[in-house]
């Protein structure tokens, strides 16, 4: 089943607003705006289905055009249940010249036999601000099922005006990997990807610095920063609690978002 969303966001007088929408089921959007204080919109994605089944195709596109601001969220934890043929989803993103866009999704759990691949292009110009994680968890951990899903991919490129600057390919496939084994998850049962690219920013360093400093006092988990090249920031996170890690990119989002 393809299940499609679009988004395209204007500015107006120094205001985002939504100029432009449309979903088919089980998409659904809600407007948060009003619950904010800073001049951004902010817009929940929903969804009428409990999760990803069978043979979905999610497309989801979003449009910012000049200097317009997004925030996006989503409702609950995406869960992909269990498959037999898999199911997929694209995203594309387009940022225009001033744009700044964030999403920090909930975790994603994968349950017993699931099959998923997710792909993600973004493209950015001049002054454009992207902030984007994913946090992937074991599966239903407190119901025993640890890696138990046989597939997982999500692949995400990033372009500058057309030129690729990231690039990252996160694959799982539990029955040909010892995801407990070292040099892997080892004892670690869920892992984050959070990355921050500001294109033309110059503050970039003392941001992930301030960010490292944010981080650094947390026992629970382990971490990495990666910079790639002069436009931000990748930090990849290993831990045990996936609610522990999304409070702690959602802290993140509101320091950036007040950069």
């Amino acid at each position: 089943m393809i299940n499609e969303l679009e988004i395209t966001v204007g500015n107006e007088a120094g205001k985002s607003y939504l100029k432009d929408m449309y979903f088919t089921p089980p998409f659904k959007i809600a407007d948060l705006s009003r619950y904010q204080a800073r001049n951004i919109l902010s817009l929940m994605m929903m969804s009428s289905s409990p999760g990803i089944l069978d043979q979905d195709n999610y497309q989801i596109k979003i449009n910012l055009e000049k200097k317009a601001r997004l925030r996006l969220e989503t409702q609950s934890y995406q869960r992909l249940f269990q498959m037999i043929n898999g199911a997929k989803q694209t995203v594309d993103v387009c940022l225009d010249t001033g744009a700044q866009f964030s999403y920090i999704p909930h975790p994603v759990v994968p349950h017993k036999n699931s099959v998923y691949e997710s792909f993600t292009r973004v493209f950015l110009e001049q002054d454009t601000t992207f902030t984007y994680s994913e946090i992937i968890t074991c599966g239903r951990k407190y119901s025993g099922e640890i890696f138990q899903f046989r597939k997982f991919r999500n692949l995400t490129e990033i372009y500058f005006q057309n030129k690729l600057i990231l690039k990252d390919n996160l694959y799982m496939e539990p029955e040909v990997m010892q995801l407990d084994s070292l040099g892997m998850l080892e004892h670690y049962t869920h892992q984050a990807t959070w990355m921050h690219i500001h294109t033309g920013s110059e503050n970039n360093k003392t941001k992930m610095n301030h960010v490292r400093q944010m981080l650094e006092d947390e026992k629970e988990i382990v971490l990495g920063i990666t910079e790639p090249g002069d436009w931000g920031f990748v930090i990849r996170i290993l831990g045990n609690e996936a609610e522990l890690i999304y409070t702690l990119f959602k802290k993140l989002e509101h320091y950036i978002e007040n950069q």
